[in-house]
């Protein structure tokens, strides 16, 4: 059973997780809701639209801050009255406090992890349907990895598995040319660079044609290279390639995989993969990081102010960092799994080295 001290430690932290939770989002809503009306470019269903599907992005930053808050605040109102050294003095193990707080930083990691990897995908794929210039993702039967980004134009569709922006060069694009409502060809290369005026070149090109012909079987010819007319600039691609960030955890690890097979330069999906693991994890650095106040039992608590400002002097920083690292994958100046880990390993190191120090533990 739950003691009642335990029970107090978890009503206490969870009370002011969500409380502080709460009264974070309604601040960035309503800074983004003043300045989109102030910036008077979008009617208010519009405002309120984009609000919804920033939400994500907002919650995402709200839970590790929330955590640390509720962490700083459930020390203070121990300490106050001598309420922490009672609880110690009592035979209550510092041991026992840190692993409630795991606990906690685990249920807000769930949280967060099921806002990056369900929540995000889900607000991209809906702001996607709603525009007329986005790509589908394919979802082929379970146990297939490959995906490929679909797009129309007008006597044909087409997919590609990747799009360089760096190069202007299309990944394993097929063409599906259509005339009358029947297929009639399929062309696919291997890659495709962009010409002018909507035309790109296709490399080792594989031709089917002859599918609707009565009379006639399916040929197939070759070529080394083989221009097309898509009607698609290289701005339409970058549009379309936003349906990568559609895709589910697991999904987006599939495609990047397939990504990786061609050759190609991942890192700027393979930043974005290990962020969503790395902001997740956070939520547990985060409710953690405040353990030191156990080596502090009998120090005065600090201003309810004082900890708002240290929580968030701390996560600006952290946030900063991380990015800062993240810039540097995205440059292939280090990999990407060092960038988005090195700092939480070392908050990490530190912790424990906290964990390690603290007097009288057990």
């Amino acid at each position: 059973m739950i003691n009642i001290l335990t029970k107090i430690i978890l009503k206490t932290w969870l009370k002011i997780f969500f409380v502080t939770g709460f009264g974070l989002m309604l601040i960035a809503v309503f800074g983004d809701l003043v300045n989109n009306i102030l910036r008077n470019k979008y009617s208010y269903s519009e405002i309120f639209l984009n609000l919804f599907y920033e939400s994500s992005g907002m919650i995402a930053k709200v839970i590790p801050v929330a955590c640390i808050i509720a962490t700083l605040f459930l020390f203070n109102k121990l300490k106050n009255h001598s309420e922490l050294t009672a609880i110690l003095a009592s035979g209550y193990p510092k041991r026992k406090i840190i692993q409630l707080l795991l606990v906690l930083g685990f249920f807000a990691f769930i949280i967060q992890f099921f806002n990056v990897a369900f929540y995000a995908p889900y607000l991209v794929k809906t702001q996607n349907q709603s525009s007329d210039t986005s790509a589908l993702i394919d979802n082929p039967t379970p146990g297939v990895n490959l995906k490929a980004l679909w797009f129309k134009g007008k006597d044909y569709f087409g997919s590609f598995l990747f799009y360089d922006r760096k190069n202007n060069i299309l990944a394993s694009p097929d063409i599906y040319l259509f005339e009358k409502s029947y297929l009639q060809k399929i062309i696919s290369a291997r890659e495709a660079s962009y010409l002018k005026n909507g035309s790109w070149l296709l490399r080792d090109v594989k031709i089917t044609q002859n599918l609707s012909e009565r009379g006639k079987f399916p040929e197939y010819v070759t070529y080394e290279q083989y221009q097309v007319n898509l009607n698609k600039k290289v701005e339409d691609f970058t549009k379309y390639q936003q349906g990568i960030y559609s895709l589910g955890i697991r999904s987006l690890y599939k495609f990047i995989s397939e990504l990786r097979k061609t050759g190609l330069n991942v890192a700027e999906y393979l930043v974005f993969f290990y962020d969503k693991l790395a902001v997740s994890f956070s939520c547990i650095l985060f409710t953690l990081f405040p353990l030191s106040a156990l080596n502090q039992v009998s120090k005065r608590s600090s201003s309810p102010g004082r900890s708002i400002l240290f929580a968030l002097v701390f996560s600006v920083v952290f946030w900063v960092a991380a990015s800062g690292l993240q810039s540097f994958a995205l440059s292939n100046t280090i990999p990407p799994v060092i960038a988005s880990f090195a700092l939480h390993v070392g908050v990490a190191i530190y912790l424990l080295k906290t964990y390690f120090s603290l007097e009288k533990l057990r």
